[in-house]
């Protein structure tokens, strides 16, 4: 998962209140959920970067949390730059000694 973090302090991030929706932002009663995805979703926007994530493709859960909180950023401009990439189509386009490294690791054969 992408762990959680107090309110007090992922609120005191960076220009936190300029990039996200905080109230729909999902959340426990004292926590941010995805607390690295945010913290990570700001550097992109401070250094104006796309931010991917790259993921299994197995993992519904991780893609879903993602697109929980991008679909919380105020600007439409920020939201285009964030995407999704699966490691399986990276295995697809890579050489043997990667396909071998990500097999092993991961259990990635193929889409």
């Amino acid at each position: 998962d992408f762990k959680v973090k107090d309110f007090e302090t992922v609120a005191n991030y960076h220009g936190f209140e300029d990039v996200f929706h905080p109230e729909k932002l999902p959340k426990t009663d004292k926590s941010f959920l995805n607390y690295q995805i945010i913290r990570n979703l700001l550097a992109a926007y401070h250094f104006e970067k796309r931010h991917i994530l790259i993921c299994d493709g197995r993992r519904g859960d991780l893609i879903k949390s993602y697109y929980d909180v991008v679909k919380c950023v105020r600007s439409v401009g920020i939201r285009k730059r964030c995407d999704v990439i699966f490691w399986q189509d990276i295995w697809e386009r890579v050489g043997k000694d990667i396909k071998e490294f990500l097999s092993e690791k991961y259990g990635i054969n193929s889409k």
